[in-house]
């Protein structure tokens, strides 16, 4: 826009300078990446959908599934990327001509098959009987490649983060703000390993220090070491949830703790999260209770997605490593203490929802 046009917008620079070079924000009228035309597509595919037996689940938007054949069909989609999958390959093939029907004068609905599919950035691979691996191995060399440290293939740490995360001090905000939102995109799809550094190394993205750069360079080496790792899933029993939940007490420089939790069906993290807490707590069991209150919306929210695709969850199981904080998960303001009975009540929303079952 400058280029084009100097005079009109020479007034609006110089205004801003970042790393010394004249920087012009604008105020967009239109949002972009065209997703003005993907909101349309989303409530016109919607009403398409439901017209043929869809329906739209409650707990998530972008998933819809029918009976047809005697099994669920199920369809996710992002935009205009879809995922459709049933037992039987036919009732795929004519969900496929009728998005062309529907849709194909606007450009033709292409579909790929096989054990091995590109989605969202990721390669689904189910090569492996009884299991599922989500890839990114180009994305993690790209990041080793071009992530502003050269490193050799020796080069490699033995865990993604060190005893020591949290630092202050300011430079290099560019490099870094760049690899840790690559890092970020990766930890939540097949790489929850290094979600625990990346989560502290995002909390550092406004200022992040000389020491900051030393734990982002040690999980580039982490990554360059494991090049060929990703998430495997696999599954032993659908009706029985196992959610495992921890914290580190006061690791933040706010003295705030930090929640990390993860549910698994046998093998691998179906769902995960390493979160900052948002409040001060004074003591192992408080940030216990936290974390757990942290993780119960998870929690909730995936027995019912599952019971409404038809599944029965018989046990929704939550396992912690702190006496205390469980009792009071159990028991609720009962096993309140002397060092607890300031907690807020809000953090006893849990022993409610175990009496009705989780």
């Amino acid at each position: 826009m400058y280029t084009l046009d100097p005079l009109e917008y020479e007034q609006y620079t110089g205004i801003v300078f970042e790393n010394n070079k004249k920087v012009l924000y604008l105020v967009l009228t239109k949002v972009m990446y065209g997703m003005l035309v993907a909101s349309y597509y989303g409530t016109k595919i919607r009403k398409d959908l439901m017209s043929i037996g869809f329906k739209f689940s409650e707990y998530d938007p972008c998933v819809a599934f029918r009976q047809r054949v005697g099994s669920q069909h199920t369809i996710r989609f992002h935009v205009d990327d879809m995922a459709s999958s049933h037992r039987n390959k036919k009732v795929n093939d004519k969900f496929l001509k009728w998005l062309n029907n529907k849709y194909g004068s606007i450009k033709k609905v292409k579909a790929t098959r096989g054990n091995k599919q590109k989605y969202l950035g990721m390669v689904i691979n189910f090569e492996k009987r009884g299991c599922v691996r989500f890839e990114q191995f180009d994305k993690v060399t790209d990041l080793i490649e071009n992530g502003h440290v050269k490193l050799k293939r020796s080069d490699t740490a033995m865990t993604p983060g060190s005893n020591n995360l949290i630092i202050d001090n300011k430079e290099r905000k560019e490099q870094y703000n760049n690899v840790v939102a690559k890092a970020i995109f990766m930890s939540k799809r097949s790489r929850p390993d290094i979600q625990p550094t990346v989560a502290v190394l995002a909390t550092r993205i406004r200022e992040p220090s000389e020491s900051d750069w030393s734990v982002m360079v040690r999980l580039l080496k982490y990554l360059n070491g494991t090049r060929n790792k990703c998430l495997t899933l696999r599954v032993d029993n659908l009706n029985i949830l196992k959610w495992y939940v921890d914290v580190s007490l006061g690791l933040h420089p706010d003295f705030k703790s930090h929640t990390g939790g993860v549910l698994t069906m046998r093998h691998g993290a179906i769902i995960s999260m390493s979160r900052k807490q948002k409040l001060n707590t004074r003591n192992t069991c408080e940030a216990e209770l936290v974390g757990a209150d942290d993780m119960s919306v998870l929690i909730l929210w995936t027995k019912l997605f599952l019971e409404e695709l038809g599944y029965t969850v018989d046990r929704n199981i939550l396992k912690q490593d702190n006496k205390a904080a469980i009792l009071l998960e159990t028991n609720g303001r009962k096993s309140v203490g002397r060092r607890n009975r300031a907690i807020n009540v809000r953090y006893f929303f849990l022993p409610i929802k175990l009496q009705e079952g989780m």
